[in-house]
């Protein structure tokens, strides 16, 4: 191989190498905060904060979802909020009229759990053909999260996370039991995980076994009320300190003061996982 060739080569390589390290684009940490009607921002590194990032909303926000080009949030007034991931465009009517408090969404459809009212409705992702009543439930649904089987809320009224099948069937309404203080929801492809407003994380198998409520325990007693996964860690928010934490998804290197500038949150995503799609025809989400 001769000089010229080799330099040529070794230019490659090294861009190469530089590009597998370079982390994703638009990597993003959102949160909620009530008290101030707005949304936040950070890089998902903690870096960056914006606390303002989205203002002017019409009522409080609560939980969070996002996908590759939006973020969605559930509000006490009963509208289902939406953004450009850019924070342009903000609709803070896209779905009207549903007390949604828990929000998630998959490659086909806007979930959210009405805190009073006590169903899990549905609609098309682009807020067409809302059902308010997709699936009846109990009051207290809060949190809500999808993968590609199966829908999953909790209901802080209920010691209890419920699952459906992602076409609203097979209620199961103790699908993991005897768990108390149930905020947000996360799943990925290997486990549930739930914020306990009363100071710690809680993790599960995705089929509802091994479960720990104290999965990571946490120095302050109460206000943890939203939790997050991508591909390397957990991510939750307190509403009492106004912090945001951080952890491994193994539960170690728990970071509470991961982000100490943010206020008052609530609901937290990261957009750095892909959104679940729709089961392949004739697959059984049983």
């Amino acid at each position: 191989m001769n000089r010229s060739l080799r330099i040529a080569l070794a230019s490659i390589l090294a861009v190469a190498a530089l590009g597998a390290v370079v982390p994703t684009a638009g990597a993003y940490l959102y949160w909620s905060q009530p008290d101030t009607l707005a949304l936040g921002r950070a890089n998902n590194d903690g870096s960056g904060v914006d606390n303002a990032f989205v203002g002017g909303l019409s009522s409080t926000p609560t939980q969070l979802a996002s996908d590759a080009n939006y973020l969605y949030s559930g509000s006490v007034n009963g509208d289902v909020a939406r953004a450009n991931l850019d924070g342009t465009n903000v609709d803070t009517s896209f779905i009207t009229g549903f007390q949604p408090i828990g929000i998630a969404i998959d490659a086909g459809h806007v979930y959210w759990g009405s805190y009073n009212l006590g169903y899990l409705g549905r609609s098309n992702l682009d807020g067409t053909n809302p059902n308010s009543s997709f699936i009846s439930s109990s009051a207290g649904i809060e949190g809500v999260a999808v993968d590609s089987g199966h829908i999953y809320w909790t209901n802080y009224s209920i010691p209890s996370i419920f699952r459906s099948n992602l076409d609203g069937t097979n209620v199961n309404s103790s699908f993991i039991s005897g768990v108390a203080n149930l905020r947000g929801l996360a799943v990925d492809s290997h486990h549930i995980y739930w914020a306990n407003v009363g100071g710690s994380i809680g993790r599960a198998n995705i089929d509802g076994s091994e479960v720990d409520e104290n999965f990571i325990p946490l120095s302050v007693n109460s206000g943890v009320m939203g939790v997050s996964v991508d591909s390397k860690y957990i991510y939750w928010t307190n509403l009492t300190t106004g912090q945001i934490g951080r952890a491994k998804l193994d539960g170690t290197a728990v970071n509470e003061d991961f982000i100490t500038t943010a206020v008052s949150q609530w609901g937290i995503t990261v957009n750095s996982l892909p959104i679940p799609s729709l089961m392949p025809a004739g697959k059984s989400t049983k």
